[in-house]
Protein backbone atom coordinates (compact mmCIF):
# COMPACT_ATOMS: atom_id res chain seq x y z
CA UNK A 1 0.00 0.00 0.00
CA UNK A 2 2.94 1.95 -0.55
CA UNK A 3 1.60 4.28 -3.01
CA UNK A 4 -2.03 4.67 -1.06
CA UNK A 5 -2.05 7.96 0.60
CA UNK A 6 -3.39 8.29 4.76
CA UNK A 7 -6.64 9.72 3.27
CA UNK A 8 -6.95 6.73 1.37
CA UNK A 9 -6.01 4.27 3.57
CA UNK A 10 -8.50 5.61 6.01
CA UNK A 11 -11.40 5.40 3.72
CA UNK A 12 -10.06 1.46 2.97
CA UNK A 13 -9.99 0.87 6.89
CA UNK A 14 -13.55 1.55 7.20
CA UNK A 15 -14.20 -1.05 4.67
CA UNK A 16 -11.75 -3.71 5.85
CA UNK A 17 -13.00 -3.81 9.21
CA UNK A 18 -16.84 -5.19 8.59
CA UNK A 19 -14.73 -7.98 5.95
CA UNK A 20 -12.68 -9.22 9.13
CA UNK A 21 -13.16 -12.20 10.47
CA UNK A 22 -11.79 -13.47 13.93
CA UNK A 23 -10.16 -17.13 15.05
CA UNK A 24 -14.00 -17.08 16.96
CA UNK A 25 -15.96 -16.43 14.11
CA UNK A 26 -14.15 -18.78 11.71
CA UNK A 27 -15.27 -22.02 14.29
CA UNK A 28 -18.27 -20.20 15.10
CA UNK A 29 -19.39 -20.55 11.59
CA UNK A 30 -17.68 -24.67 10.96
CA UNK A 31 -19.96 -25.35 14.02
CA UNK A 32 -23.04 -23.96 12.77
CA UNK A 33 -22.40 -25.41 9.03
CA UNK A 34 -22.12 -28.87 11.46
CA UNK A 35 -25.30 -28.21 13.17
CA UNK A 36 -27.01 -27.34 9.34
CA UNK A 37 -25.00 -30.92 8.26
CA UNK A 38 -27.14 -32.92 11.14
CA UNK A 39 -30.37 -31.22 11.06
CA UNK A 40 -30.03 -31.81 6.77
CA UNK A 41 -29.71 -35.44 7.54
CA UNK A 42 -32.33 -35.84 10.09
CA UNK A 43 -35.28 -34.12 8.04
CA UNK A 44 -35.93 -33.03 4.39
CA UNK A 45 -36.55 -28.83 3.76
CA UNK A 46 -33.48 -27.64 5.87
CA UNK A 47 -31.50 -25.07 3.99
CA UNK A 48 -28.47 -27.80 3.84
CA UNK A 49 -29.72 -29.93 1.90
CA UNK A 50 -27.68 -33.13 2.76
CA UNK A 51 -29.28 -35.12 -0.69
CA UNK A 52 -28.87 -38.88 -0.20
CA UNK A 53 -27.21 -39.73 -3.22
CA UNK A 54 -28.07 -43.72 -3.33
CA UNK A 55 -24.50 -44.06 -4.42
CA UNK A 56 -23.38 -46.99 -1.41
CA UNK A 57 -19.51 -47.25 -2.62
CA UNK A 58 -17.00 -45.70 -4.25
CA UNK A 59 -15.03 -46.76 -6.84
CA UNK A 60 -12.12 -49.17 -6.71
CA UNK A 61 -10.07 -49.07 -9.32
CA UNK A 62 -11.64 -52.29 -11.04
CA UNK A 63 -14.96 -51.55 -12.71
CA UNK A 64 -14.72 -51.84 -16.09
CA UNK A 65 -17.22 -51.38 -18.87
CA UNK A 66 -17.94 -47.93 -21.74
CA UNK A 67 -20.68 -45.51 -20.72
CA UNK A 68 -22.34 -42.63 -22.22
CA UNK A 69 -22.24 -39.64 -20.33
CA UNK A 70 -23.73 -35.94 -20.17
CA UNK A 71 -22.19 -32.87 -18.44
CA UNK A 72 -23.09 -29.82 -17.84
CA UNK A 73 -20.21 -27.19 -16.25
CA UNK A 74 -20.86 -23.39 -16.42
CA UNK A 75 -22.15 -23.05 -20.11
CA UNK A 76 -20.37 -26.11 -21.83
CA UNK A 77 -22.60 -29.58 -22.38
CA UNK A 78 -19.33 -32.44 -22.70
CA UNK A 79 -21.10 -35.66 -24.69
CA UNK A 80 -18.83 -38.47 -23.59
CA UNK A 81 -18.07 -41.90 -24.20
CA UNK A 82 -16.40 -43.27 -21.50
CA UNK A 83 -14.44 -46.87 -21.52
CA UNK A 84 -12.86 -48.21 -18.05
CA UNK A 85 -10.15 -50.70 -18.32
CA UNK A 86 -10.43 -52.32 -14.85
CA UNK A 87 -7.23 -51.37 -13.51
CA UNK A 88 -8.02 -47.53 -12.98
CA UNK A 89 -7.70 -46.09 -16.12
CA UNK A 90 -10.26 -44.69 -18.41
CA UNK A 91 -10.39 -43.46 -22.12
CA UNK A 92 -12.59 -40.99 -23.72
CA UNK A 93 -14.49 -39.65 -26.89
CA UNK A 94 -16.25 -36.09 -26.18
CA UNK A 95 -17.68 -33.34 -27.79
CA UNK A 96 -18.25 -30.22 -26.03
CA UNK A 97 -21.22 -27.81 -27.02
CA UNK A 98 -21.25 -24.31 -25.98
CA UNK A 99 -24.42 -23.83 -24.65
CA UNK A 100 -26.48 -20.92 -26.45
CA UNK A 101 -27.24 -18.22 -24.01
CA UNK A 102 -31.38 -18.91 -25.17
CA UNK A 103 -31.01 -22.06 -24.29
CA UNK A 104 -30.35 -21.31 -21.01
CA UNK A 105 -33.30 -18.83 -20.61
CA UNK A 106 -36.38 -20.97 -22.24
CA UNK A 107 -38.81 -23.48 -21.27
CA UNK A 108 -37.17 -26.70 -19.38
CA UNK A 109 -38.67 -28.99 -22.16
CA UNK A 110 -36.27 -26.78 -24.65
CA UNK A 111 -33.71 -27.02 -22.70
CA UNK A 112 -33.72 -30.98 -22.72
CA UNK A 113 -34.54 -30.85 -26.26
CA UNK A 114 -31.09 -28.94 -26.91
CA UNK A 115 -29.17 -31.41 -24.44
CA UNK A 116 -30.63 -34.50 -26.62
CA UNK A 117 -29.84 -33.18 -29.69
CA UNK A 118 -26.21 -32.63 -28.40
CA UNK A 119 -26.23 -35.82 -27.59
CA UNK A 120 -27.81 -37.17 -31.49
CA UNK A 121 -25.22 -34.93 -32.92
CA UNK A 122 -22.16 -36.92 -31.00
CA UNK A 123 -23.29 -40.09 -31.77
CA UNK A 124 -23.89 -39.57 -35.40
CA UNK A 125 -20.12 -37.67 -35.37
CA UNK A 126 -18.80 -40.62 -34.14
CA UNK A 127 -20.70 -43.60 -35.81
CA UNK A 128 -22.00 -45.13 -32.85
CA UNK A 129 -25.01 -47.50 -33.36
CA UNK A 130 -27.30 -48.10 -30.88
CA UNK A 131 -29.25 -51.07 -31.59
CA UNK A 132 -30.41 -51.07 -28.41
CA UNK A 133 -31.50 -48.38 -25.60
CA UNK A 134 -28.81 -47.62 -24.25
CA UNK A 135 -28.00 -46.13 -20.72
CA UNK A 136 -26.33 -42.43 -19.99
CA UNK A 137 -25.41 -40.68 -17.28
CA UNK A 138 -26.29 -37.24 -16.16
CA UNK A 139 -23.73 -35.01 -14.30
CA UNK A 140 -26.83 -32.30 -13.14
CA UNK A 141 -25.23 -29.50 -11.78
CA UNK A 142 -28.29 -27.67 -10.00
CA UNK A 143 -29.95 -28.17 -6.63
CA UNK A 144 -32.66 -31.40 -6.57
CA UNK A 145 -34.34 -33.62 -4.03
CA UNK A 146 -33.66 -37.00 -4.81
CA UNK A 147 -35.25 -40.81 -4.31
CA UNK A 148 -32.48 -43.12 -5.80
CA UNK A 149 -29.49 -42.85 -8.40
CA UNK A 150 -31.93 -42.37 -11.32
CA UNK A 151 -34.75 -40.09 -10.25
CA UNK A 152 -34.09 -36.44 -9.32
CA UNK A 153 -36.35 -33.56 -8.77
CA UNK A 154 -34.89 -30.32 -9.42
CA UNK A 155 -35.52 -27.82 -6.66
CA UNK A 156 -34.00 -24.78 -8.41
CA UNK A 157 -31.93 -23.60 -11.00
CA UNK A 158 -28.61 -21.43 -10.18
CA UNK A 159 -25.39 -20.45 -12.00
CA UNK A 160 -26.97 -18.13 -14.17
CA UNK A 161 -29.50 -20.18 -15.71
CA UNK A 162 -32.99 -18.63 -15.95
CA UNK A 163 -34.95 -21.97 -17.32
CA UNK A 164 -38.45 -20.30 -17.14
CA UNK A 165 -40.26 -23.52 -15.40
CA UNK A 166 -38.38 -27.01 -14.17
CA UNK A 167 -38.68 -26.65 -10.26
CA UNK A 168 -40.81 -29.67 -9.08
CA UNK A 169 -40.17 -31.80 -12.13
CA UNK A 170 -38.29 -35.15 -12.49
CA UNK A 171 -34.71 -34.75 -14.55
CA UNK A 172 -34.85 -38.32 -15.47
CA UNK A 173 -38.34 -37.66 -17.22
CA UNK A 174 -37.88 -34.28 -18.79
CA UNK A 175 -34.25 -35.77 -20.43
CA UNK A 176 -36.18 -38.66 -21.62
CA UNK A 177 -38.84 -36.99 -23.21
CA UNK A 178 -36.62 -35.44 -25.25
CA UNK A 179 -34.84 -38.40 -26.12
CA UNK A 180 -37.60 -39.89 -27.20
CA UNK A 181 -39.06 -36.36 -28.83
CA UNK A 182 -35.14 -36.80 -30.78
CA UNK A 183 -35.66 -40.53 -31.24
CA UNK A 184 -32.18 -40.79 -29.75
CA UNK A 185 -32.05 -44.40 -28.42
CA UNK A 186 -30.34 -43.88 -24.72
CA UNK A 187 -32.10 -44.17 -21.39
CA UNK A 188 -31.63 -42.07 -18.75
CA UNK A 189 -29.46 -44.12 -16.32
CA UNK A 190 -27.75 -42.00 -13.48
CA UNK A 191 -27.90 -38.70 -12.36
CA UNK A 192 -25.08 -37.33 -10.08
CA UNK A 193 -24.07 -34.09 -9.12
CA UNK A 194 -20.71 -32.25 -10.24
CA UNK A 195 -19.24 -33.01 -6.63
CA UNK A 196 -20.20 -36.36 -6.42
CA UNK A 197 -18.89 -36.96 -9.80
CA UNK A 198 -15.74 -35.20 -8.84
CA UNK A 199 -15.46 -37.33 -5.79
CA UNK A 200 -16.13 -40.79 -7.95
CA UNK A 201 -13.88 -39.98 -10.49
CA UNK A 202 -10.77 -39.65 -7.84
CA UNK A 203 -11.61 -42.54 -6.14
CA UNK A 204 -11.55 -44.70 -9.77
CA UNK A 205 -8.12 -43.10 -10.90
CA UNK A 206 -6.35 -42.88 -7.55
CA UNK A 207 -8.58 -45.76 -5.93
CA UNK A 208 -5.23 -45.97 -3.36
CA UNK A 209 -5.95 -42.37 -1.99
CA UNK A 210 -8.78 -43.49 -0.32
CA UNK A 211 -10.98 -40.24 -1.08
CA UNK A 212 -13.84 -39.88 0.57
CA UNK A 213 -14.36 -36.09 0.26
CA UNK A 214 -14.30 -33.80 -2.08
CA UNK A 215 -15.32 -29.80 -2.71
CA UNK A 216 -16.06 -27.49 -5.55
CA UNK A 217 -14.96 -24.00 -5.49
CA UNK A 218 -16.13 -22.17 -8.89
CA UNK A 219 -19.34 -20.92 -10.36
CA UNK A 220 -20.83 -22.19 -7.13
CA UNK A 221 -19.31 -23.97 -4.31
CA UNK A 222 -20.20 -27.71 -2.71
CA UNK A 223 -19.46 -30.70 -0.97
CA UNK A 224 -19.84 -34.35 -1.00
CA UNK A 225 -18.36 -37.21 1.46
CA UNK A 226 -18.91 -40.67 2.35
CA UNK A 227 -21.67 -40.85 5.38
CA UNK A 228 -22.74 -43.98 7.63
CA UNK A 229 -26.14 -44.23 5.99
CA UNK A 230 -27.80 -45.03 9.64
CA UNK A 231 -27.31 -41.32 10.52
CA UNK A 232 -29.92 -40.24 7.31
CA UNK A 233 -32.74 -40.96 9.40
CA UNK A 234 -34.67 -38.45 7.16
CA UNK A 235 -35.08 -41.37 4.29
CA UNK A 236 -38.43 -43.35 5.00
CA UNK A 237 -36.63 -46.50 4.80
CA UNK A 238 -33.26 -47.47 6.64
CA UNK A 239 -29.87 -47.93 5.17
CA UNK A 240 -27.30 -50.19 6.14
CA UNK A 241 -23.54 -49.18 5.33
CA UNK A 242 -22.36 -45.68 3.56
CA UNK A 243 -23.64 -43.59 0.82
CA UNK A 244 -22.19 -40.59 -0.81
CA UNK A 245 -23.94 -37.17 0.49
CA UNK A 246 -24.27 -34.29 -2.13
CA UNK A 247 -24.02 -31.40 1.00
CA UNK A 248 -25.35 -28.61 -1.05
CA UNK A 249 -23.31 -26.10 1.34
CA UNK A 250 -23.78 -23.31 -0.91
CA UNK A 251 -27.51 -23.07 0.91
CA UNK A 252 -25.82 -22.19 4.11
CA UNK A 253 -27.37 -18.87 5.27
CA UNK A 254 -27.44 -18.47 9.11
CA UNK A 255 -27.24 -14.52 8.74
CA UNK A 256 -26.54 -14.81 12.60
CA UNK A 257 -23.40 -16.37 11.64
CA UNK A 258 -22.42 -15.50 8.29
CA UNK A 259 -20.37 -12.07 8.12
CA UNK A 260 -23.00 -10.33 5.55
CA UNK A 261 -21.57 -6.55 4.82
CA UNK A 262 -23.72 -3.64 3.23
CA UNK A 263 -21.75 -5.08 -0.58
CA UNK A 264 -23.16 -8.57 0.55
CA UNK A 265 -26.96 -7.44 1.07
CA UNK A 266 -26.44 -5.02 -1.73
CA UNK A 267 -25.53 -8.23 -4.11
CA UNK A 268 -28.05 -10.36 -2.79
CA UNK A 269 -30.86 -8.29 -3.38
CA UNK A 270 -29.47 -7.90 -6.93
CA UNK A 271 -29.61 -11.73 -7.55
CA UNK A 272 -31.79 -13.91 -9.27
CA UNK A 273 -32.57 -15.54 -6.19
CA UNK A 274 -32.60 -13.03 -3.19
CA UNK A 275 -31.97 -15.01 0.45
CA UNK A 276 -31.14 -18.18 -1.49
CA UNK A 277 -27.25 -19.52 -0.99
CA UNK A 278 -25.86 -17.01 0.98
CA UNK A 279 -22.66 -18.80 1.75
CA UNK A 280 -22.49 -19.44 -2.00
CA UNK A 281 -22.53 -15.43 -2.74
CA UNK A 282 -19.48 -15.00 -0.54
CA UNK A 283 -16.83 -17.42 -1.66
CA UNK A 284 -17.93 -18.26 -5.38
CA UNK A 285 -16.11 -17.25 -8.69
CA UNK A 286 -19.17 -15.60 -10.26
CA UNK A 287 -20.25 -12.94 -7.08
CA UNK A 288 -16.65 -12.20 -5.91
CA UNK A 289 -15.90 -10.04 -8.46
CA UNK A 290 -19.11 -8.84 -7.96
CA UNK A 291 -18.07 -7.69 -4.44
CA UNK A 292 -15.57 -6.11 -5.46
CA UNK A 293 -17.20 -4.45 -8.46
CA UNK A 294 -19.73 -2.75 -5.84
CA UNK A 295 -16.81 -1.62 -3.27
CA UNK A 296 -15.12 -0.07 -6.08
CA UNK A 297 -18.27 1.61 -6.62
CA UNK A 298 -18.42 2.76 -3.28
CA UNK A 299 -15.08 4.30 -3.35
CA UNK A 300 -15.46 6.10 -6.44
CA UNK A 301 -18.95 7.89 -4.85
CA UNK A 302 -18.04 8.36 -1.24
CA UNK A 303 -15.31 11.15 -0.01
CA UNK A 304 -12.86 11.84 -0.70
CA UNK A 305 -14.04 10.10 -4.06
CA UNK A 306 -11.42 6.84 -4.43
CA UNK A 307 -10.25 5.94 -7.84
CA UNK A 308 -11.40 8.75 -9.77
CA UNK A 309 -9.69 7.09 -13.15
CA UNK A 310 -12.74 4.75 -13.02
CA UNK A 311 -15.19 4.95 -16.21
CA UNK A 312 -18.08 4.87 -13.36
CA UNK A 313 -20.90 4.24 -16.20
CA UNK A 314 -19.14 0.96 -17.31
CA UNK A 315 -18.60 -0.39 -13.75
CA UNK A 316 -22.43 0.32 -13.05
CA UNK A 317 -23.17 -2.76 -15.26
CA UNK A 318 -23.49 -6.38 -13.33
CA UNK A 319 -20.96 -8.82 -14.16
CA UNK A 320 -18.61 -5.91 -15.56
CA UNK A 321 -15.49 -6.66 -13.27
CA UNK A 322 -14.02 -10.05 -14.12
CA UNK A 323 -12.76 -12.48 -11.21
CA UNK A 324 -10.09 -13.61 -13.88
CA UNK A 325 -8.63 -10.18 -13.44
CA UNK A 326 -8.51 -10.59 -9.43
CA UNK A 327 -6.42 -13.95 -9.90
CA UNK A 328 -4.37 -11.89 -11.95
CA UNK A 329 -4.29 -8.78 -9.54
CA UNK A 330 -3.01 -11.22 -6.88
CA UNK A 331 0.62 -12.24 -8.86
CA UNK A 332 1.20 -8.90 -9.94
CA UNK A 333 4.39 -7.07 -8.52
CA UNK A 334 3.78 -3.55 -9.67
CA UNK A 335 1.17 -0.88 -10.02
CA UNK A 336 2.00 -1.14 -13.49
CA UNK A 337 0.98 -4.60 -14.14
CA UNK A 338 -2.18 -4.26 -12.52
CA UNK A 339 -2.76 -1.37 -14.93
CA UNK A 340 -1.66 -3.54 -17.75
CA UNK A 341 -3.49 -6.17 -16.97
CA UNK A 342 -7.17 -4.35 -16.48
CA UNK A 343 -6.39 -2.81 -20.00
CA UNK A 344 -5.69 -5.99 -21.51
CA UNK A 345 -9.11 -7.34 -20.31
CA UNK A 346 -11.65 -5.95 -23.17
CA UNK A 347 -14.33 -6.45 -21.01
CA UNK A 348 -13.17 -4.41 -18.05
CA UNK A 349 -14.64 -1.33 -17.09
CA UNK A 350 -11.60 0.26 -14.78
CA UNK A 351 -9.67 2.77 -16.51
CA UNK A 352 -6.67 3.20 -13.93
CA UNK A 353 -4.69 6.43 -14.27
CA UNK A 354 -2.46 6.65 -11.06
CA UNK A 355 -0.85 4.01 -9.13
CA UNK A 356 -3.09 4.78 -6.06
CA UNK A 357 -5.96 3.88 -8.16
CA UNK A 358 -3.97 0.68 -9.13
CA UNK A 359 -3.07 -0.15 -5.59
CA UNK A 360 -6.70 0.48 -4.37
CA UNK A 361 -7.71 -2.45 -6.87
CA UNK A 362 -5.33 -4.68 -5.95
CA UNK A 363 -6.11 -4.39 -1.80
CA UNK A 364 -10.31 -4.26 -2.80
CA UNK A 365 -9.24 -7.67 -4.78
CA UNK A 366 -7.27 -9.28 -1.90
CA UNK A 367 -9.76 -7.84 0.73
CA UNK A 368 -12.39 -9.70 -0.82
CA UNK A 369 -10.49 -13.37 -1.81
CA UNK A 370 -8.99 -13.07 1.61
CA UNK A 371 -12.45 -13.52 3.19
CA UNK A 372 -13.66 -16.03 0.57
CA UNK A 373 -11.14 -18.36 1.53
CA UNK A 374 -11.43 -17.98 4.97
CA UNK A 375 -14.96 -19.15 4.71
CA UNK A 376 -13.79 -21.68 2.30
CA UNK A 377 -12.12 -23.11 4.87
CA UNK A 378 -14.86 -23.07 7.76
CA UNK A 379 -17.39 -25.55 5.09
CA UNK A 380 -13.66 -27.87 4.04
CA UNK A 381 -13.32 -28.13 8.04
CA UNK A 382 -16.62 -28.76 8.75
CA UNK A 383 -17.04 -31.88 5.98
CA UNK A 384 -13.85 -33.27 7.42
CA UNK A 385 -15.46 -33.31 10.97
CA UNK A 386 -18.52 -34.78 9.89
CA UNK A 387 -17.08 -37.21 7.82
CA UNK A 388 -15.31 -38.03 11.33
CA UNK A 389 -11.16 -37.36 10.34
CA UNK A 390 -11.26 -35.49 13.73
CA UNK A 391 -11.44 -38.33 15.89
CA UNK A 392 -7.91 -39.67 16.92
CA UNK A 393 -5.99 -40.94 14.13
CA UNK A 394 -2.89 -40.28 11.78
CA UNK A 395 -4.13 -41.87 8.48
CA UNK A 396 -4.08 -39.19 5.42
CA UNK A 397 -7.30 -36.70 4.82
CA UNK A 398 -7.91 -36.65 0.74
CA UNK A 399 -9.63 -34.36 -0.72
CA UNK A 400 -10.49 -33.84 -4.12
CA UNK A 401 -10.76 -30.28 -4.95
CA UNK A 402 -12.12 -28.72 -8.64
CA UNK A 403 -13.27 -25.28 -9.86
CA UNK A 404 -11.97 -22.48 -11.56
CA UNK A 405 -10.68 -20.85 -7.82
CA UNK A 406 -8.79 -23.92 -7.51
CA UNK A 407 -7.15 -23.99 -11.18
CA UNK A 408 -6.87 -19.96 -11.53
CA UNK A 409 -5.89 -19.09 -8.25
CA UNK A 410 -2.53 -20.88 -7.42
CA UNK A 411 -2.45 -19.67 -3.89
CA UNK A 412 -5.68 -21.12 -2.74
CA UNK A 413 -4.33 -24.44 -1.41
CA UNK A 414 -2.25 -23.23 0.85
CA UNK A 415 -3.68 -20.34 1.93
CA UNK A 416 -6.60 -22.77 2.41
CA UNK A 417 -4.63 -25.11 4.51
CA UNK A 418 -2.96 -22.00 6.92
CA UNK A 419 -6.69 -21.23 7.75
CA UNK A 420 -7.49 -24.62 8.05
CA UNK A 421 -5.05 -25.04 10.87
CA UNK A 422 -6.61 -22.01 13.08
CA UNK A 423 -9.96 -24.50 12.88
CA UNK A 424 -9.07 -27.70 13.03
CA UNK A 425 -5.35 -27.53 15.32
CA UNK A 426 -1.86 -27.67 13.39
CA UNK A 427 -2.22 -32.06 13.78
CA UNK A 428 -5.81 -32.30 11.64
CA UNK A 429 -4.39 -30.08 9.40
CA UNK A 430 -1.14 -31.45 7.97
CA UNK A 431 -3.14 -34.81 7.67
CA UNK A 432 -4.59 -32.97 4.47
CA UNK A 433 -3.65 -34.01 0.96
CA UNK A 434 -5.24 -32.14 -1.96
CA UNK A 435 -6.19 -33.45 -4.81
CA UNK A 436 -6.66 -31.40 -7.56
CA UNK A 437 -8.71 -32.82 -10.24
CA UNK A 438 -10.07 -32.50 -13.63
CA UNK A 439 -12.11 -32.73 -16.07
CA UNK A 440 -13.83 -35.38 -13.56
CA UNK A 441 -17.70 -34.95 -14.54
CA UNK A 442 -18.43 -37.33 -17.30
CA UNK A 443 -15.76 -40.11 -15.45
CA UNK A 444 -18.14 -39.45 -12.69
CA UNK A 445 -21.56 -39.62 -14.48
CA UNK A 446 -20.26 -42.88 -16.21
CA UNK A 447 -19.15 -44.05 -12.92
CA UNK A 448 -23.14 -43.63 -11.71
CA UNK A 449 -24.62 -45.74 -15.30
CA UNK A 450 -21.70 -48.49 -13.87
CA UNK A 451 -23.00 -48.27 -10.43
CA UNK A 452 -27.15 -48.89 -11.38
CA UNK A 453 -25.79 -51.77 -14.19
CA UNK A 454 -24.01 -53.40 -11.03
CA UNK A 455 -27.52 -53.61 -9.55
CA UNK A 456 -29.51 -55.63 -12.20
Amino acid sequence: MANISSAARATLAEVSTSFQLSNHQLVDITNSMIEDFNAGLKEAGCSVAMVPTFVNRVPNGTEEGTFLAISIASTLLCVSEVTFDGANKSTQRDKIFQIPAEATATTAASFFDYIATSVDTFLKEYSIQLSAPTPIGFVFPFPVERTDLNKAKIVSWAKGFKIQDGPGQNVEKLLQEAFDRKKVNVTCAAIVNDTVALLLSESYGCPNANCHISAIFGLGTNGAYVEDAAKITKLDKRIMGQMLINTEWGAFKNKDILPLTQFDQILDQQSTRPGFHLFEKLVSWIFISELVRHILLSLEQKPPHLLKGIATTRLKNPGSFSTTCMTLIEEATTPSDIKKILADNPYNPVEIVTDEDAEIVRWVSQLVFGRAIKLSACAVAAIITQAGYTRDGTDQIPIALSGEIVYYYPQFENRLREVLKIILGESVAKRIAFLSVEDADTVGAALGVYEMERRR
